[in-house]
């Protein structure tokens, strides 16, 4: 032990202890753990070694006492030692890969001046990383692991060691994995993202998930695929595994590899133009004796597949009565069936024509290629030409509740008649004088004379809607029946009357508490805060004050239980207007806001001062970009021009945002203010780079020259841009190559080649080029595709060409009746080679097929199982959306239970694009339908492969709505050539009424009687209850043609304007002396046939499914904000149109700052064609409306106070695409505000009578 340990004032040690043997240690650790006092006993021989850190001072005394057992020791030695400190570094590996030796950069500190502390790595083997005994470190799977080194102290290596000094220290090993981003094919141009980001997983301190493993998806970067459009990323390059887009998160949990996402494309056109040819067109006449041509010039009009283009063109003496039909299309798509062309020769009714008083017969001859002939022979003058008439009689019934005849409840209704569905504007009134019974008379049959394309005439009750009608406040169901030959009747049952139900509401209480940093009650900071609810995690927009008069406490009144009676109940919430992320700031001060509370109790929201050092602000970084210019040896030259620019990619997507470096200011610049992260404490460090801005492949031509681009640098030490000077030989363009196309047969003995030619079509990199090469025996059955570019961009991936034979599907073709496989060979080097190998007889090439189960179910209105209310119904077939005409009946004798049997799988043999079927029910609209006075809600469930199932479930009984109509004024103006007014030539014109273009068959006299004016009543503003497909309503003069018309001997020119709401003007204005074009009067003839009868078809509806409708996944969205010059209002409505038709309607107010996005717009519509968005806002009295702006920008709507009187009826103000100023069309979106208003009140009446 020892005694005592004294030290003099040079630092030495006099000691007293006692020594049991020679050679023994005893040591004393200092008092500040870093150093150690040794003492060894030893023979006066060692007196002057030195054998530790320090010199050792050596003491021989007398003083020194006796050890025991007998022997003294001469001198005791003394030294200190300091035990050696390990630095270690995070070892971070990419997994699958090995570090060099001592990979942790181990480093054991000493103080001895010769001796170094000796290291060593303790093996270890586990799942995520080997270390050997050298400190190399084999990564194998992602994750974060520890392991350990160890040394001992100086004197290890000698006789002196202290074993029990050994110092040991620990460190990080990550094997991390890398997200990589594939472009997918060679064509896409520019860059894929890059994520710099290394994932594991791995937990914090207190054992949480440290989400170190977290992706979040980068966009596209800077790629470009010429015909398509970028859809996101995939983790198979198929598109068939998990999609992704940009801001998504996933975890990668444990890897052993890096994740590979590739990139998807959707297909938006055709990169290839279509074959067109020209038509030619001549006229022959064919005339009685001694008769001359009887007009200068005819017209003749071009058909596509039997249906008129449009186009025409006129033949005359001058062009020799030939004319040519240019640059038609073959096809409607590149390779597809080709169009037919043929002619009409204009004013030709029933192979007939009428030229100066004159019959003749017009046929036509000819082809294509050769030349179309038409040809006029002139008639005996007693050639009967009249087409054939029908009359159809309608009559009216009454029945009261239980269906037996009663009395009518008006003394008239009204009957339209339709054709072919739609309304020709021919209305009868049934009365109780006329027995109920009136007559459509003279109907044409048929749409020329032979034809046999037959009309179908129905009828609709005036005030009809939903086969349901309001009468002297009753409401009466409206059953149409008969048919065209026996008569059609309109019988009108009474309905039961109804209770409607309204869905509860309830009151939400929210308080508001204010704690200070311990958490005490203390003043608010502020008067007055907002909160928002929200209604199923939804923005309602509605907002409350909560403020120290009101005791901090409000309460949301009358909120809907449910969105229907009886449905799932609102999940309502609230939230602080100000607050994100839980914090605000208020008065200077930061405030955590928490939320507590239930629907039933009320909520609480409170805020607790937070610590003021707690930073809330995210950081941000300054990046420096500096610009150097090389020549071709890479030493620094003068600039060739004065200024350049560099736009700044944050994760490599571009940001707008440009720097211009010039020789003012060193060529040096600074992105500043740059956030670093996504988010306050986020470790998803953005990752900012910068890209010239004219370079495309790293290289730029500047001055006629042309500069490699280069990029080096760190964010923070700043970027460097280098343009260096290239060879003026370095070639530009794009290398191409031949591929060579050998087609080659193999036959069964005896058979020949089946066909004179084929044709092989060209594919780069597995996509269709359009490009199509015949083979046939003159070409010894070999053809080339020549200069085929190598890549898509110089020193690009090369593209990869193949051939497929046209025809051939899933490697096989047949040829003359009899079946080839296709099988391709060779290269693109040595040429390609396309093998048709004829099959046996036997082999099956019929597609699969398979069969569909369809079983119907009915529900009362409680969702039990119930009888049908009907004897049977028909559900049809529908194929990826659209309709097959396919129908089955079901009924109780099949069990409710049919099968559409032995449908193609897919649209060819081995193709994998399956058709995907569904059913609907025949009269089903809007998953509703009508049966035996009831009305059902129809659902679809299943699948094909287990079967369809259509349930009919019974709706509560409910009151229609009248769908809204407007009346539109019509006005008739006499003008002389000078624009004066004149007298009316004739007592009364006509004019017709036109919906959507269409003749409506409704007409009014004006005449000096009525002060030439009249007005077309009660028209239907759209196409149904609440729908905002608004029919657009216009006339036309009975008699004028071509903007002309003759009256008491003079022509005049008719001209229409007006708007629908302000009235229609149509002014005939006098010509000066002036012959028209001839139009031919009706040509008369008596059919020598009687037409055969049609059954009555009621219309059907055309609805497609909402599950098969198609969807375009890309979105964008449309600012709006709003200015006020002048006093401000509470609110104004907005409307969003695409395309000129009004999608959705948005109230702004003060407390939204008068801004508001709409979000989730679809960027294409179902044609891939790009929506156009414009924005309409009601007009307000007192106001006048400016909107600038456009769909990228924003919109801006100004409105400017003035003392001026506004009609009282709202119009709609639709911005037109980009002016700078701004102005209000009045015209037919005026019209739709006001029934977009009328249609949001019925829907709103409706649903509350319906549930």
């Amino acid at each position: 032990m020892i005694h005592s340990a004294i030290t003099d004032k040079n630092g030495r040690y006099e000691l007293k202890s006692y020594m049991l043997d020679k050679g023994q240690w005893m040591k004393v650790t200092i008092p500040d753990d870093e150093a150690k006092l040794t003492l060894k006993a030893e023979d006066s021989d060692m007196l002057e070694h030195k054998n530790s850190d320090f010199d050792r001072t050596n003491y021989k005394t007398s003083e020194l006492p006796e050890l025991v057992r007998d022997k003294s020791l001469d001198t005791i030695g003394c030294g200190l030692i300091h035990p050696p400190k390990i630095k270690t570094e995070t070892v971070k590996l990419h997994v699958g890969e090995e570090s060099g030796e001592a990979a942790a950069k181990g480093l054991a500190t000493s103080d001895h001046p010769t001796v170094f502390p000796e290291l060593k790595y303790l093996e270890l083997q586990n799942d995520v990383a080997d270390v050997d005994n050298s400190g190399k470190v084999i990564g194998k799977t992602t994750g974060k692991i520890k392991a350990e080194v160890t040394t001992t102290n100086t004197l290890a290596s000698t006789d002196q060691a202290i074993p029990e000094d050994t110092v040991k220290a620990e460190y990080d090993i990550i094997v991390y994995g890398n997200i990589i981003y594939n472009k997918n094919h060679a064509d896409v141009t520019g860059e894929a993202p890059k994520d710099n980001n290394g994932y594991y997983p791995s937990v914090n301190a207190d054992g949480d998930d440290a989400d170190t493993d977290k992706v979040t998806v980068l966009g596209a970067g800077t790629m470009k695929r010429s015909g398509y459009v970028f859809k996101g990323w995939n983790t198979q390059a198929d598109g068939k595994g998990t999609m992704y887009t940009k801001g998504n998160t996933f975890k990668t949990g444990t890897l052993d590899k890096d994740v590979e996402l590739y990139a998807i494309w959707s297909l938006i056109w055709t990169p290839m133009e279509i074959p067109t040819r020209d038509v030619k067109v001549t006229k022959t006449w064919d005339l009685l004796e001694g008769h001359t041509i009887p007009v200068n010039e005819i017209q003749v009009e071009l058909f596509k597949d039997n249906i008129s283009t449009g186009k025409k063109l006129t033949l005359n003496e001058a062009n020799n009565w030939t004319v040519t039909f240019e640059k038609l299309p073959v096809s409607a798509t590149l390779g597809g069936a080709n169009h037919n062309y043929t002619v009409k020769e204009v004013g030709e009714s029933g192979s007939a024509i009428k030229f100066d008083n004159k019959w003749f017969g017009v046929t036509y001859a000819g082809t294509m290629k050769d030349g179309l002939t038409v040809t006029n022979k002139e008639k005996l003058p007693w050639t009967p030409m009249e087409p054939p008439t029908r009359d159809i009689k309608v009559t009216k019934e009454w029945k009261d509740i239980q269906g037996n005849n009663a009395e009518a409840p008006v003394e008239k209704i009204e009957v339209e008649l339709y054709k072919n569905g739609v309304a020709t504007g021919n209305k009868l009134e049934l009365t109780k004088d006329n027995n109920w019974t009136a007559t459509f008379e003279k109907l044409e049959v048929a749409d020329k004379l032979g034809s046999t394309n037959y009309y179908q005439y129905t009828v609709k009750e005036t005030g009809e809607s939903g086969n349901a009608i309001q009468l002297n406040n009753k409401w009466y169901g409206v059953i149409y029946g008969g048919t065209m030959k026996d008569g059609l009747t309109v019988t009108n049952k009474e309905k039961l009357p109804w209770t409607p139900m309204i869905p509860p509401t309830r009151d939400i209480k929210v308080i508001k508490e204010w704690k200070d940093i311990q958490g005490n009650v203390k003043e608010a900071p502020v008067d007055k805060i907002e909160v928002e609810l929200y209604k199923d995690g939804v923005a309602t927009g509605t907002k409350l004050d909560l403020t120290k008069d009101n005791n901090w406490s409000v309460t949301f009144e009358k909120l809907p239980v449910s969105a229907t009676l009886g449905g799932e109940n609102h999940n309502y919430t609230v939230k602080e207007v100000g607050e994100s992320r839980n914090a605000i700031q208020l008065a200077g001060k930061w405030f955590g806001v928490t939320y507590t509370g239930t629907m039933k109790d009320g909520f609480t929201v409170t805020n607790k001062e937070k610590i003021p050092w707690t930073p809330m602000e995210p950081p941000i970084r300054d990046i420096k970009v500096t610009k150097e210019w090389k020549n071709i040896q890479g030493n620094n030259v003068q600039s060739p021009v004065d200024k350049i620019e560099v736009e700044l990619y944050k994760d490599g997507v571009e940001t707008g945002k440009t720097l211009e470096l010039n020789s003012g200011n060193n060529w040096s610049g600074e992105f500043k203010n740059l956030e670093v992260a996504d988010g306050l404490g986020s470790i998803n460090y953005y990752q900012y780079t910068v890209k010239e801005v004219g370079e495309s492949g790293n290289a730029i031509q500047l001055a006629g020259k042309w500069f490699g681009v280069t990029y080096t640098g760190t964010m923070k030490d700043g970027l460097k841009v280098t343009n260096k000077e290239k060879l003026p030989w370095t070639p530009m363009e794009i290398p191409t190559r031949d591929v060579k196309v050998t087609k080659t047969w193999e036959l069964l003995e005896g058979h020949t080649i089946p066909v004179n030619e084929i044709q092989v079509e060209l594919f780069k990199n597995d996509v269709s080029t359009g490009k199509k090469l015949t083979l046939n025996e003159a070409n010894n059955w070999t053809a080339t595709f020549e200069k085929l570019p190598v890549s898509a961009t110089l020193g690009g991936v090369n593209h990869n060409y193949t051939v497929k034979e046209v025809g051939e599907s899933g490697s096989a073709i047949k040829l003359v009746g009899k079946w080839f496989g296709v099988i391709y060979g060779g290269t693109m080097k040595d040429g390609l080679t396309v093998t048709n190998k004829e099959k046996l007889p036997w082999t099956p090439m019929e597609p699969p097929i398979r069969d569909i189960k369809v079983t119907k179910e009915w529900k009362d209105i409680q969702g039990n199982d119930a009888e049908a209310p009907i004897e049977s119904v028909e559900v049809e077939l529908y194929k990826d959306g659209v309709a097959t005409g396919k129908k089955l009946e079901l009924t109780k004798d099949n069990n409710w239970t049919v099968t559409f049997e032995k449908l193609e799988v897919a649209d060819g043999l081995g193709n994998i694009n399956y058709y995907q079927y569904t059913v609907k029910e025949t009269g089903e609209s809007g998953n509703a339908i009508q049966l035996n006075n009831k009305w059902y809600r129809v659902t679809y469930d299943g699948t094909m492969v287990d079967g369809f199932t259509v349930t009919n479930r019974e709706k509560l009984p409910w009151t229609p709505m009248e769908p809204p109509t407007r009346d539109i004024k019509v006005t008739k103006e006499w003008k002389d050539n000078s624009e004066n007014s004149i007298e009316a030539p004739i007592d009364r014109i006509e004019v017709e009424l036109y919906k959507d273009g269409v003749a409506t068959g409704e007409k009014l006299e004006l005449t000096e009687d009525n002060n030439w004016s009249g007005e077309f009543e009660k028209l239907e503003v759209a196409n149904g209850l609440g729908s905002t497909n608004y029919y657009q309503y216009t006339v036309k003069e009975v008699g004028e043609s071509g903007s002309s018309i003759q009256l008491a001997g003079k022509w005049y020119e008719v001209s229409y304007s007006g708007t629908m709401k302000d009235g229609l003007t149509i002014t005939n204005k006098e010509k000066n002396s002036w012959i028209p074009p001839y139009t031919p009067p009706e040509i008369p003839y008596t059919p020598p046939y009687t037409p055969q009868e049609l059954p009555f078809t009621p219309p059907t509806s055309t609805y497609t499914p909402l599950e098969t409708q198609p969807v375009i996944d890309e979105t964008t969205y449309v600012n709006v904000e709003k200015e006020w010059e002048g006093k401000e209002l509470d609110s104004i409505n907005i409307t969003l149109y695409a395309n000129g038709i009004a999608i959705e309607s948005k109230t702004l107010t003060k407390s939204e700052n008068w801004k508001y996005t709409f979000k989730d717009l679809k960027t294409y519509d179902d044609e891939g064609n790009k929506i156009e968005y414009t924005i309409g806002e009601e007009e307000q009295q007192g106001y006048k409306t400016e909107i600038t702006g456009d769909m990228e920008e924003g919109f801006r709507i100004k409105n400017i106070e003035i003392p001026k009187e506004i009609p009282k009826e709202p119009e709609v103000i639709q911005y037109k695409k980009i002016p700078k100023t701004g102005f209000v069309n009045s015209g037919l979106y005026a019209e739709m505000a006001t029934i977009i208003a009328v249609g949001i009140y019925a829907v709103s009446v409706f649903k509350k009578k319906k549930y």
